[in-house]
């Protein structure tokens, strides 16, 4: 009880209802609310992950996407070097070169920003130019595919 200089004497009322025990409850269910919230978090993000994976890459006419920009850097370094034969451009390894590291200056600047299949693809199209790029260089023609994924 606390009194005023005026007179006045101000009773607290308020009475807090939780006890030790009560406290200790409320606390796990609140880590059972955010623990719930977590697993709700990752099937969502999982689900959509699926879904991703499921829908098949649709190319439509005069529609551009990350992945046609990647196909057509490679398609250009593959003319430059030479392999496509229905290309009537003449052997440009520099152009080739400077095709490629085109492409990784994309793969660095989207890190984080890609999704799997778009990653894959990207990694899968470094990997054969930059093979073929030797092959040719050196003088020996095409190099084989990569290998599958995950070998």
């Amino acid at each position: 009880m606390a009194s005023d200089e005026n007179g006045f004497v101000f009773i607290e009322r308020r009475h807090s209802h939780l006890d030790e025990e009560g406290v200790a409850q409320a606390e796990e269910e609140k880590e059972r609310l955010r623990k719930e919230q977590e697993a709700d978090k990752r099937r969502l993000e999982e689900e959509r992950r699926k879904q991703a994976q499921k829908q098949p890459r649709r190319v439509v006419h005069g529609q551009v996407d990350i992945v046609s920009i990647f196909e057509t850097l490679a398609t250009t370094a593959l003319a430059q070097m030479g392999l496509l034969p229905e290309s009537p451009m003449p052997q440009d390894l520099r152009g080739a070169r400077n095709s490629i590291d085109m492409l990784r200056v994309l793969k660095d600047k989207t890190a984080g920003n890609l999704t799997r299949d778009e990653e894959r693809i990207l990694d899968e199209l470094l990997y054969t130019l930059q093979m073929n790029y030797v092959q040719v260089s050196e003088g020996k023609g095409a190099a084989p595919p990569p290998p599958p994924p995950g070998k």
